[in-house]
Order: structure tokens, then sequence, then C-alpha cells
């Protein structure tokens, strides 16, 4: 039997799912927040570089009335995806910075200084700006994509998918491993930076926001080494009890509408985040985070089922409410799942 029958043979005899109508304001595509801010005076482009990232030291150019600066900041609410243009030959001393940035080179050369670490990027690069580290930054005619990610939020998914503790999550490089990650991590910044240049979008939706977030930490994890790599895991047999799957299942059922973490799962089934990482994957054969989605897919399928094309309900809309941002990869999911398209599912 497949996991896709037995999950949905679990879902048998669960109560009816209500969808609010006090929600459906949410249905209504919304643009990305986006903001942006140009000066020629190096004074007031440091400034906003400062409010925008770290405190720092800066060495005036001496072409400085030439400057060009250009910040287009677009808020995803957890985390946020700038896109940076200063023209000129600069270089930095920065302070710590207290959240991660990964700096993408789409023209020019930049190159970052810290401890032991030292890397010089070219068009298409990317690296890791050191947490938690002062750092020497110097760029030449910089035209770059930034993206800002709370740490906590890293070390967080972290120990939910290697099992270390949040405080002891420490990057290794600020390179990526390898060029496959790298050119996923920029094409997964292409899609966010596609979707902040939207008219309307789906990411007012609260799951498509925590989902899309949980996704860029994930990514950050599989595209910079890290302690968390060299973890040895414990309790790799995911034994636990009966009642503690039980607890879990019944807690995504429950909170399927909302943002919820693997933390949170955890908690309320009263083990840890790895141990759950490891008991799904034993009794399911897939991680509670993908449980959780074939679950809100079920949901998706219900009201698509209940739902009337006429009065105005759209597959994306729904698909959103879901948490499935992308209605291209919503649909490859569902058609996996039942056999069927979700347009066809709407108009029948």
């Amino acid at each position: 039997m497949s996991f896709w029958s037995g999950f949905r043979g679990n879902l048998q005899g669960l109560a009816p799912v209500r969808f609010a109508q006090e929600e459906n304001v949410l249905d209504q595509p919304a643009p990305v927040p986006v903001s942006r801010f140009a000066t020629h005076s190096v004074d007031e482009a440091h400034e906003q570089l400062e409010r925008a990232y770290v405190r720092h030291d800066v060495s005036v150019p001496r072409d400085a009335e030439r400057l060009q600066f250009i910040l287009r900041t677009a808020d995803f609410g957890v985390f946020r995806l700038d896109t940076l243009h200063h023209n000129l030959h600069t270089v930095c001393h920065t302070e710590p910075m207290n959240s991660l940035a990964v700096v993408a080179v789409r023209d020019g050369q930049v190159g970052i200084a810290s401890g032991r670490h030292e890397t010089r990027l070219a068009d298409g690069q990317l690296a890791l700006f050191p947490p938690a580290a002062a750092a020497r930054v110097e760029w030449q005619g910089l035209h770059s994509a930034v993206i800002n990610i709370p740490y906590d939020l890293a070390a967080r998914t972290a120990s939910e998918i290697f099992g270390i503790e949040p405080e002891d999550l420490r990057f290794d490089s600020m390179t990526p491993r390898d060029p496959h990650a790298a050119r996923s991590w920029n094409a997964f910044m292409a899609f966010l930076d596609a979707e902040s240049r939207q008219s309307a979008t789906t990411f007012g939706q609260p799951l498509v926001k925590a989902e899309t977030a949980r996704m860029l930490a994930v990514k950050l994890l599989s595209t910079f080494a890290h302690s968390g790599l060299a973890h040895p895991n414990r309790r790799r047999d995911g034994r636990v009890a009966p009642a503690v799957l039980r607890r879990a299942v019944a807690y995504m059922e429950e909170q399927a509408q909302h943002p919820v973490t693997v933390s949170q799962i955890a908690a309320a089934a009263g083990v840890s985040p790895r141990a759950l990482q490891l008991a799904f994957s034993r009794h399911f054969d897939v991680s509670p985070g993908m449980y959780l989605r074939r679950l809100r897919l079920e949901r998706a399928h219900r009201e698509l089922q209940a739902a009337d094309a006429s009065q105005g309900c759209t597959v994306a809309a729904i698909a959103a409410r879901w948490g499935f941002a992308k209605p291209g990869r919503f649909t490859a999911y569902y058609r996996e799942a039942y056999s069927t398209l979700p347009s066809h599912t709407l108009r029948t």
C-alpha cells in the first residue's frame, strides 16, 4: 500500500472541515510590501545601509559626487529580500551582524574577509555574510541581491532537522557547499524577486508566509556547511510510543489551517523535534513537514469539491489558503494524489 493510500486512510472519519467566511479577505491577492530608497549622498546611503544591516565605518570614495545608490526592499514578513545598487569602489569595516545575510552578486565584484575566512565574489556568485563576526567588505560597482534571515529561524530549523541545540548552530564557511546548492539558492531567490514584482501575490496568506520562511531556512542549511551536518544523531531507530504519533497527528489535524512548526508539533506530542522526525520517518516514511503538507492537500481537495467556481473561487486562492505558494507545484502534488487536475475538481 502506498503512503498516500495509507495517509488518506488515516483521515477517514474526520469531522467536516469548516471554512470560515470571515477569513475570505485573505483570499484577495495583494502585492508584497516594497520600499525603495535612492540617493546621491554617501552619508545618506551608508546611514540607510546601517539601518538595513549593521553599523560600519566606511572609507569615502574620492569620486563620491558620482554616487548612484538604490536600495529596494521586499518585505516577506519573517525575512527580507533587498536589491542593492552602489556604483562606487567602497571599503567598509562592519560590526557583527545579529541576523544572517546571503549576498548574491548580479554585477560587479565583492570581497568579504572575517577572521580566517575570506572570499571574493563576481557575477552569479554568492556568500553567507559572516554571522556574529566583524568583517571587512570591499566592492566595486556593486549590484546584488541580499536575503536577510533571522538567526533564530535558521537555528530552530537546524534543531528540528539535525537534532542540535539551537544555540549550537555554527556556519563553517561563507561559500556554498557545491555548485548545485548555489544554483538552487539563486533559483529560489529569483522566484521571490519575481513574486515581489507582481501586482498580486499569495504571500498575504499566513500559511504561505510561514511555509516559505521555513523553506528558505532549509535551503540555507542545505547551501552552506554548518555544525548540524556533523552532529551525531541519537535514537536513530525512531522508536517512540504509539501514543506519541497519535498526539502528533491529532495536533496536525487540529492546527492544519495555522502556521505550525515541527518544534510545536513535537512539544504537543511530548518528544524532541529530532525524535519526532525519526519516528515519522520510521512509521510513515516521510518527515512531519511532508505529512502536514499532505494533510493540507487533503483539506484543499475537500474545499475544491465544495467550492463554486461561478462564485469567484479559484484554484490558486484555495491552494494559497492551505500554504501552497506555487500553483504549478500544487497542481503536481494534487495530480499525484488524486489522478486529476484541481481545476477539474473545482469545475465538477
